[in-house]
């Protein structure tokens, strides 16, 4: 038996990095996704807006897609 699952982890206490930009990047835009992320924590945008825009890079990925992509590399962080 398999189990899989799919982790948010703002604060960086189980990944090594931000997988929604790494998912975003599917679609070439992991770069812009990361870029609207610092302006979030830089306090240059604000709300949940930021967020929704990074989710919009989503659009067309599926599920299958987001699996292959996180298949290649481990993002977890190691203890």
């Amino acid at each position: 038996m398999s189990i899989r699952a799919f982790l948010i982890d703002f604060d960086g206490t189980l990944v090594n990095t931000d997988i929604l930009d790494v998912i975003c990047d599917i679609n070439g835009c992991g770069s812009e996704s990361k870029k609207l992320n610092e302006e979030f924590h830089l306090g240059i945008r604000k709300g949940l807006s930021t967020l929704k825009e990074r989710i919009d890079f989503l659009n067309g990925v599926t599920l299958e897609d987001i699996q292959d992509k996180l298949n290649e590399n481990n993002y977890l962080i190691s203890v």
